[in-house]
């Protein structure tokens, strides 16, 4: 762990963004270390000139080298960085933290500006459902503990929810109907393979029902052929889909939060499955219903 404020031996004076946290917000803003640590309480009772930059602003300060431990500059500001991090969810440039933004603790805020009041103060809700209560309660609590005829702007990131919100039930429309464009072509494939199976094995067939199987016998057996073929058919569609996420994800240096539903695995199973069984009834119905007699004159 590095000297707590003392500067090291290489400084780099950059000009980023910076931003006065509060202990809590590493947590609230899933913030995802690289390197290094987050504030802890020491950091703001002792008034310690630490800080934490983000991963893009080390590879252009610093390159390849190691950036904890070393001090940075801004303007007459020093501060040690004791820690590297990235968005654990992007936002896009469209909240706080942008791709230079150099975190202090904001008990610092005033020894960099030399002003005794925050221009701008951010705030996150606990879920996306509170975000217009908690706007409205910080524009309240904002005029009643100021003077009178002093303005405040409050302004949320609603829009961005709301955006996100339509693109991802746009893209769940698109995927269910392309999902149920290929469930159901391959549903027919599987009915007429099954179909073929059948024409091809209606002496077999009869053979068996001439030496004593049943209806049912002869329906479940076609039945378990076709959920079987649909099976196998899902647990290579499964495997594929596992590669192509890990492949991506691992691409793209884990910045996409690309996580794997395992229920959703387990559903996708059952249904591919399923359609393989409702696609494979009547191929079973013609077999288990078939005439001994004339099945077994076929050659």
């Amino acid at each position: 762990e590095p000297t707590r404020g003392r500067p090291q031996s290489r400084v780099k004076p950059v000009h980023p963004r910076r931003a006065g946290v509060t202990q809590d917000l590493g947590g609230i803003r899933n913030l995802r270390l690289v390197s290094g640590r987050y504030f802890d309480r020491d950091d703001f009772l002792s008034r310690f000139n630490v800080c934490l930059v983000t991963d893009l602003m080390v590879q252009a300060a610093f390159g390849p080298d190691p950036a904890v431990g070393n001090t940075i500059q801004v303007g007459q500001f020093r501060c040690t960085i004791i820690g590297v991090f990235t968005e654990g969810v992007p936002t896009f440039g469209q909240s706080e933290i942008q791709d230079e933004t150099l975190l202090i603790p904001f008990l610092l805020v005033k020894d960099i500006t030399g002003d005794n009041f925050f221009q701008v103060l951010y705030a996150q809700a606990i879920s996306p459902e509170q975000v217009a209560a908690m706007t409205e309660e910080m524009k309240r609590l904002l005029t009643n503990r100021h003077r009178k005829g002093a303005h405040y702007l409050v302004e949320n990131l609603s829009s961005l929810l709301q955006t996100a919100s339509k693109i991802a039930f746009a893209m769940s429309v698109v995927l269910l109907t392309i999902a149920a464009l290929t469930l159901i072509t391959a549903g027919t494939g599987i009915m007429n393979i099954m179909l073929v199976n059948v024409s091809e094995r209606t002496h077999e067939i009869g053979l068996r029902k001439a030496l004593g199987a049943r209806t049912s016998e002869i329906r479940r057996q076609f039945l378990l052929e076709a959920f079987f073929i649909s099976l196998v058919g899902a647990l290579a569609g499964v495997a594929i889909a596992l590669v192509l996420v890990w492949s991506v994800s691992a691409a793209t240096g884990h910045v996409l939060p690309l996580d794997i539903s395992w229920m959703a695995v387990v559903v996708a199973l059952v249904v591919s499955s399923g359609v393989g069984v409702v696609f494979g009834y009547r191929p079973a119905s013609e077999a288990a219903n078939l005439n001994p007699i004339e099945a077994l004159r076929t050659e």
